[in-house]
């Protein structure tokens, strides 16, 4: 439609400027309107005519054919959150300049053109966000960044940055196979664990490739991630367990008891009772009290 948009502006009969126009969008809905918006509420294959018309009523027309219901674009500031409800499994979702918040309860494709999320629930729903910025809201309960409930998304070069919440700052992760790709924690502060992020489960935990982690902290263990199994059990056989490989740690910290000789929490990484990490080829700089510290003692599995 915006192909179509800049081609009207472009026409003009026998040289003469473009005044009036009528648009069929082929869903049967029509405008009148110069430069319209038009959402198409199906996915379906349409075609668009729209007559021009000059000053003494001479016309010319021109089409185009829309395939709907694979692309949505939210304008600056618009209503996100009513894309996500209208858009069906699989289709992408393009988010423009602005700032919002958005529960996702579909499999979609979200992708920044500029815009940043804040407080974002995934319940149920795999999908992408691809080159986000997302925070936190220390107003509203000091909510995570991003909440993914029972919900495996790939996060791709997405930045976590300055939120602060009881657990997980950057990240809640509960039964969650998300997957991180290149993407950024930094100055993220949670009070009760996991600086960065917070996942606990028991078949199920995110992973996370070639990504950052810098000045998280957490007053309790995990100064950037933290790592538990739901009530301390020991995870079964088959479970996928969290893999942190090609990372890097620099400057992460968590709060270290109190008249303890030795570090009993993770200033980059902490391993709950029970439960069992994947780690290889990560970078640890500066972290405190230590870089990793597993409860029980199991360790890495390479």
């Amino acid at each position: 439609l915006h192909r179509l948009i800049r081609r009207q502006r472009q026409m003009c009969i026998r040289d003469r400027p473009v005044t009036t126009c009528t648009w069929n969008f082929g869903d049967g809905h029509t405008s009148s309107d110069l430069e319209p918006s038009h959402v198409f509420v199906n996915r379906g294959i349409y075609t668009v005519n729209v007559n021009v018309f000059d000053e003494d009523g001479r016309h010319g027309w021109t089409s185009v054919v829309i395939t709907a219901g694979h692309d949505w674009y939210v304008p600056r500031d618009g209503d996100l959150q009513d894309v996500v409800d209208r858009a069906i499994p699989h289709d992408t979702v393009f988010v423009t300049t602005g700032s919002y918040s958005v529960t996702v309860t579909k499999d979609l494709d979200m992708r920044s053109e500029g815009g940043q999320l804040k407080v974002v629930l995934y319940e149920g729903a795999n999908g992408s966000l691809k080159g986000f910025t997302i925070f936190g809201d220390e107003e509203d309960d000091k909510r995570s960044a991003l909440t993914l409930v029972k919900s495996s998304p790939t996060i791709i070069r997405c930045v976590f940055s300055g939120s602060e919440s009881m657990y997980g700052a950057g990240v809640y992760a509960l039964e969650s196979g998300a997957r991180f790709e290149e993407c950024t924690f930094s100055n993220n502060w949670a009070h009760l664990g996991g600086g960065a992020v917070y996942a606990v489960g028991t078949y199920t935990f995110p992973s996370f490739d070639a990504c950052e982690f810098r000045g998280n902290r957490s007053d309790a263990a995990g100064g950037a991630l933290l790592f538990r199994s739901l009530m301390d059990v020991t995870l079964v056989a088959d479970a996928n367990l969290p893999c942190v490989s090609s990372c890097i740690f620099v400057s992460n910290t968590a709060r270290q008891n109190p008249g303890i000789a030795e570090p009993m929490v993770g200033g980059a990484i902490h391993v709950g009772t029970g439960c069992r990490l994947l780690q290889k080829g990560n970078t640890f700089v500066g972290n405190m009290p230590a870089d990793v510290i597993y409860e029980d003692l199991l360790g890495s599995s390479f």
